[in-house]
């Protein structure tokens, strides 16, 4: 397993970041924020956008989080995170376009 390819989340970690625990958020962010900075910058963003994307990503983490579920077989955080992601970069492409 490479850098790139952080390890599969813990339920302790998820359900202490279900709860606001600083801690747990502080673990994930640092577990998951160089992989979806590293996706946004594959994805042709400069770095301030990658930085600004990234941020974007964790907000909509916080917010969904709550409602997210992984209880069907193949389910994993790692890609409900790629779903947010895509999401967001998908903003951040439609929100380019409308700006001269």
């Amino acid at each position: 397993m490479s850098a790139a390819d952080p390890p599969t989340s813990c339920s302790s970690l998820l359900a202490g970041v279900r709860q606001l625990d600083p801690q747990a958020w502080q673990r994930l962010t640092a577990i998951y924020g160089p992989t979806v900075y590293g996706w946004a910058r594959r994805q042709g963003l400069q770095p301030a956008d990658a930085a600004d994307l990234l941020q974007q990503v964790f907000a909509s983490v916080a917010v969904n989080i709550g409602h997210a579920r992984w209880d069907r077989p193949g389910d994993s955080f790692r890609g409900w995170l790629w779903t947010v992601f895509h999401s967001r970069l998908m903003d951040h492409y439609r929100q380019a376009r409308r700006q001269p």
